[in-house]
């Protein structure tokens, strides 16, 4: 595993870095298609694959998820990335013992992508950026594995009456480089990264 680019784009007013890695292997590929677990690396060889996480901290609870939107223009190529995920309207476990989130391994099309904005939902009750943002913008290429960063969720909860749950009142959303904690879930969730 190689550090190869170091990317620096706006997101919420502030830069912040996001360090891409270059893995020797890749995965499979499709705009948003989560990379197989049994993926050989004969069958990745050719895939352009990205990781990033997406997450909150964990005492924010599973009730509020942080949403971030890949290529939010491209309707066929769009995928809605949370910190949060259920199955039958249950939380899952989170990745990670530090914070609550997701890894994600995600097949794209070679050329440009983006993460375009994002968000924090509870109860129907929403917190957006103020403004619109610059795209988190990378370019995925055939025959690699590029890490995007973790892209994370810093949340205030408040009540804003007595009778209602706590609501998240602010949130800003910055791009970190957790990329020793998050290679190795990607590489134990999906073995064949571990090759060369």
């Amino acid at each position: 595993m190689k550090d190869s680019t170091m990317l620096i784009d706006r997101m919420n007013k502030h830069f912040y870095r996001v360090v891409a890695f270059v893995l020797p292997v890749s995965l499979l590929g499709c705009a948003g298609t989560s990379v197989p677990v049994s993926a050989t690396v004969a069958e990745t060889a050719q895939k352009a694959i990205v990781v990033l996480s997406i997450s909150q901290d964990s005492e924010v609870g599973n009730a509020t998820h942080s949403i971030f939107y890949l290529d939010n223009d491209r309707l066929t190529d769009r995928a809605i990335l949370s910190s949060v995920q259920t199955v039958l309207s249950i939380p899952t476990k989170s990745d990670f013992q530090d914070r609550r989130g997701h890894l994600y391994l995600l097949e794209l099309p070679p050329g440009q992508h983006q993460i375009d904005t994002w968000q924090v939902a509870t109860n129907g009750n929403r917190v957006f950026p103020k403004s619109k943002l610059e795209p988190l913008r990378f370019e995925a290429q055939r025959g690699e594995v590029l890490y995007i960063g973790n892209l994370h969720a810093d949340i205030e909860m408040g009540k804003v009456s007595f009778l209602l749950p706590s609501m998240p009142v602010w949130a800003a959303a910055s791009v970190v480089d957790r990329s020793s904690n998050d290679i190795l879930v990607a590489e134990a969730r999906v073995p064949s990264l571990r090759a060369g």
